[in-house]
């Protein structure tokens, strides 16, 4: 890989589970920039008919009707035998009830294609607005590295039916973290580290973790990613899995508690699920807040109903994430000395490190089980929540004639 050259504009497209992100690259003579970077809810909206899909990308208002989520899981089959490490709960969600969600004859691609319709749609008026740039841009478009040629090839026939005006190129959630890692960490990275040295890249969102165990062989401040992919992992576990283990948790709990008569049971699973979410928020304490104490008080025309939830049940969950990323990191660790080099930095991206503590707690504990040789860095934003998109781009930009991945 020769030093950044000069090259047509690209668009990097993260299709998410959760949100979806994408990114204009435009390469200048010295330095990469990025311009009209959005990032929006995985989300559609069924109209009253329950047989069309719209998409709110870009129109500053909502459309009303229900909503459908979780439509990037239709393109997938899950199976366990592909990967032993993947979330059982999250796999069974993705079998059992997703597919039943797509409204009535409208198929699953073609619910991706709106979506991907509606984001081209916001991120090339954006481009028509701010910039000025020849059309058809080149794309390129993520996908998580668990998946197999199956789940994408109908990732490809979505964007065919969504009928974007340009070619479109297909990388692994793996590379293109790694692309992005390499190009905002540059100085970092060509600062503190040696040829021989290896970096870990951990991206999780909603549904996948994809990591990386990349050994650099050059300086990378004269080139994007001069080096080689010791190792790679991908399962399916993120923020949905996270979510999934506490619906459980709570409904377990419920169901050994009368709740009255007069109060709808919905509303207090309403109370709890907002303190749930409120528990993931960065410099949260899950334990300060009432539903984790015995006092969530959810009042009705009779009284008031309190009732809480077991705070050991709550670390279990936010344990086995801190486990799972651990684990990675030791198993790269050890694969990296036995390929001749030392991991040095561990970079955790992805919306799901922006959950309350856990990037502390996987500090303290990766220091506990491998000492102070690692390093653990999460990025700040923009770059945190971009990287994916950012080095999709990077990745085509860098060799624009290059093959899809798979």
């Amino acid at each position: 890989m020769g030093p950044h050259k000069k090259a047509p504009p690209t668009i990097g497209f993260d299709f998410g589970a959760t949100f979806s992100k994408a990114t204009l690259l435009v390469p200048r003579t010295h330095r990469m920039e990025f311009h009209c970077e959005t990032m929006v809810p995985t989300i559609l909206t069924v109209d009253k008919t329950k047989r069309a899909l719209i998409h709110d990308i870009g129109t500053g208002q909502e459309a009303s009707g229900d909503k459908l989520e979780n439509f990037k899981f239709s393109l997938m089959e899950p199976d366990l035998s592909r990967d032993e490490r993947s979330d059982p709960r999250l796999v069974l969600f993705i079998r059992q009830n997703v597919f039943n969600n797509a409204p009535l004859g409208i198929r699953p691609t073609d619910t991706v294609s709106v979506f991907l319709k509606g984001l081209w749609d916001k991120v090339d008026g954006d481009v028509a607005n701010h910039t000025r740039l020849p059309h058809p841009l080149s794309m390129a478009i993520t996908y998580p590295s668990c998946w197999d040629e199956g789940e994408l090839g109908r990732l490809k026939t979505a964007v065919v039916k969504a009928g974007i005006p340009t070619s479109a190129k297909y990388v692994s959630e793996q590379k293109a973290a790694t692309y992005g890692i390499l190009h905002s960490h540059k100085a970092k990275i060509s600062q503190d580290l040696k040829e021989g040295d290896s970096i870990i890249v951990i991206d999780c969102g909603g549904s996948t973790m994809d990591s990386t165990l990349y050994k650099l062989k050059t300086s990378p401040a004269q080139n994007l990613a001069p080096g080689d992919f010791l190792d790679k992992e991908s399962t399916l576990y993120g923020s949905i899995s996270m979510d999934l283990a506490f619906e459980a948790l709570l409904s377990d709990t419920l169901s050994r508690r009368t709740i009255p008569a007069g109060l709808d049971p919905d509303l207090v699973k309403f109370a709890a699920q907002a303190c749930w979410k409120e528990s993931k928020k960065t410099g949260v304490k899950f334990q300060s807040l009432e539903l984790f104490n015995g006092s969530l008080t959810v009042p009705f025309p009779g009284g008031e109903f309190s009732f809480g939830i077991n705070p050991d049940g709550i670390y279990c969950i936010f344990q086995e994430a801190v486990e799972r990323v651990v684990g990675v990191c030791t198993r790269f660790n050890h694969s990296a000395r036995a390929q001749q080099s030392i991991a040095k930095v561990a970079f955790l991206t992805g919306g799901f490190f922006e959950i309350a503590s856990l990037a502390d707690d996987i500090k303290q504990k990766l220091k506990s089980v491998l000492g102070d040789g690692l390093q653990v860095i999460v990025p700040s934003d923009p770059s945190r929540r971009f990287v994916v998109a950012r080095g999709a781009a990077l990745w085509l930009n860098d060799d624009p004639e290059r093959p899809d991945e798979i």
